[in-house]
């Protein structure tokens, strides 16, 4: 009964972990909404768990409905009163009719509100996903550590700086003018905005400390996804692994678009010092020195092995997480985020002129995939993953678009600087066209990710 397990493993996987992902960052963005209309004393009528027929509910003091409803996908906030203040007119359910709000149901009504409340209610639904990103990463760092590498050396560019200086496979990196080096990230801190600079490195090799001294070298390319890099460069890496449809070149023996062949060669030269040309920048063959253990690749006999695309240079299951202090932990946070925005920016601008293939969005099956993959390697990962997607959907709720808090907030800003609402007739229009376009992104995102599965069996 092995194909059950694995269709449990799968449903786990891939559709559990993707809905308790989904269902706890949209109620946290939904949570953000309420706590805002209730400090400006706004009713909520209805706090709902999910989507559809209500399976669970009780009512509070407060009059909000708090409901456990059949599909968990995510939740909703009702807020009392959100309609035409020139015309306050809800329907009354059990007389079957319209009815005008009473005086007593207009102050706690959201139309009645000062648009500056308003503004904040509809925004806090992702200001508190980013809060969440933030509490979680900083949780991640600060308590547990960030996920590092290990400051020794296992593969050098060919013709680099560190190889031209001297540096070789092995060699533990202890100090930078002094300062102590904890992890490779430390090395790339120092070096990337300063090329040119003499280092003077104290290295550990072989039980001795030496003293190198080294200068990165300017670098100015195009990555393989199509953003442009500008860096100082040393040449010195630290490795996990090298999937084979990443080599172009084995000794001098070219292997490009022959994974097989790849791995068939690599297995002759285990415990050697090899040359690896790979395609790290668009269009460029870079050569690197790096030395595979055998016994830490004799996955690669067994074609069912979950890592047979790859071969490892360090033990697969190392594993290296660098608590941070307080201060450090927060202002790695800010950073994380903000190259994680500047890199989606830089991709987006590169794909909008079509310079290159990486997808924008991803359907069902893309994030499914990343929340899969994420739960499979350990806690550590799947909080990354939460944090990245509670600032995913804060990014997409701010986006100027009906239906979402960012339309929202266009009408409120119409509102502010007009001093009259949007007509109903136009916010009815937009809203539609939001939807269609909504609906649109959704269809093509599924559809983008169907077709590259199917180009995938093929």
């Amino acid at each position: 009964m092995s194909w059950a397990a694995d269709l449990a493993e799968i449903f786990f996987l891939y559709v559990a972990v993707l809905v308790f992902s989904l269902a706890l960052v949209i109620l946290i963005h939904e949570f953000g909404h309420y706590l805002a209309a209730r400090f400006f004393k706004v009713r909520v009528e209805k706090y709902s768990i999910g989507f559809g027929k209500e399976i669970y509910g009780r009512d509070d003091k407060h009059g909000t409905r708090w409901s456990l409803s059949i599909f968990p996908f995510g939740g909703y906030v009702k807020l009392f009163g959100d309609v035409d203040i020139k015309n306050p007119v809800v329907w009354d359910y059990e007389n079957d009719c319209e009815r005008l709000l009473s005086e007593d149901e207009l102050a706690v009504s959201f139309c009645t509100k000062p648009v500056w409340q308003r503004m904040f209610i509809v925004l806090a639904g992702p200001m508190i996903n980013f809060i969440l990103a933030v509490a979680l990463l900083f949780s991640l760092y600060f308590f547990y550590g960030q996920a590092s590498r290990y400051p020794v050396i296992n593969a050098l560019g060919l013709n680099s700086a560190s190889h031209d200086d001297g540096f070789q496979l092995g060699d533990e990196v202890l100090e930078m003018d002094g300062q102590r080096v904890r992890r490779f990230k430390d090395v790339y801190d120092l070096t990337s905005d300063n090329p040119g600079k003499p280092f003077e490195y104290k290295v550990l090799r072989d039980g001795r400390t030496l003293t190198i001294v080294s200068a990165p070298r300017a670098a100015e390319y195009i990555d393989t996804k199509g953003v442009e890099m500008s860096h100082g460069r040393t040449g010195m890496l630290r490795f996990g692994s090298i999937q084979f449809d990443r080599m172009l070149s084995l000794d001098g023996v070219s292997v490009e678009d022959s994974p097989d062949k790849a791995r068939d060669l690599l297995q002759t030269k285990m415990d050697q010092d090899v040359v690896v040309g790979s395609e790290f920048r668009a269009n460029k063959e870079d050569f690197f020195i790096i030395h595979f253990p055998s016994a830490y690749n004799k996955h690669l006999s067994d074609p069912d092995d979950e890592h047979y695309d790859r071969a490892f240079v360090v033990d697969p299951d190392e594993e290296y997480y660098l608590p941070l202090g307080f201060v450090e932990a927060l202002q790695t946070v800010f950073e994380s985020i903000g190259n994680l925005s500047y890199r989606s920016y830089q991709l987006f601008r590169f794909y909008s002129r079509g310079k290159t293939e990486e997808p924008l969005i991803g359907g069902v099956a893309k994030v499914s995939e990343y929340a899969a993959d994420s739960a499979k390697s350990g806690v550590h990962s799947f909080v990354q993953f939460l944090a990245v997607f509670s600032l995913l959907v804060a990014f997409i709720n701010i986006l100027p678009v009906p239906m979402l808090d960012g339309g929202f907030l266009v009408f409120l800003v119409y509102e502010w600087i007009v001093g009259k609402q949007v007509p109903p007739r136009v916010q009815n229009y937009a809203f539609t066209i939001g939807l269609v376009f909504i609906g649109g992104i959704v269809i093509f995102a599924n559809l983008y990710d169907l077709i590259n599965l199917l180009g995938s069996l093929l």
